[in-house]
């Protein structure tokens, strides 16, 4: 009973600290999050907000050049969200970061996406269109499970 007890208490702390961390949170709270740490960073950004997306793009010399796309549902919350890189290394070194997340025990579905069960019921693929490669993660939702990859 303890250890399920522990659990409980860690779980969100874990969950909130990793690169799929916004799957479910408000508009304004990733919103916030992000600006945030965009200042204390002292990162040059741009940001383009619809009603239903939020796009970073980071155009600064401490990393490479990178857009990060938040897509929301009706009830204000993130669905889904993108990092578009213009390299594959770069692609390839974001999604190795989250494979490397010992809390989330991703699970390779496909050649190129792993899935991430309870608590987070999240897809992690890596797609290629054109010269850029997108780093997805989608909250899947539990009927869409049975459905075979």
């Amino acid at each position: 009973m303890k250890p399920f007890f522990l659990l409980l208490i860690f779980l969100p702390a874990c969950y909130d600290s990793f690169a799929q961390q916004n799957l479910l949170d408000k508009k304004s709270k990733i919103k916030n999050r992000i600006e945030k740490y965009y200042l204390e960073t002292n990162r040059k950004y741009s940001v383009a907000e619809t009603e239903k997306t939020l796009t970073y793009t980071l155009a600064d010399s401490l990393t490479l050049p990178a857009t990060y796309v938040y897509y929301f549902n009706e009830q204000n919350r993130c669905e889904k969200e993108e990092t578009i890189y213009s390299c594959d290394s770069c692609m390839q070194k974001g999604m190795q970061q989250s494979l490397n997340n010992k809390f989330i025990n991703w699970e390779k579905v496909g050649t190129e996406s792993y899935y991430a069960g309870f608590p987070y019921n999240a897809l992690m693929e890596q797609v290629k269109v054109n010269s850029r490669f997108i780093l997805r993660f989608t909250r899947i939702k539990r009927k869409a499970l049975k459905t075979d990859w």
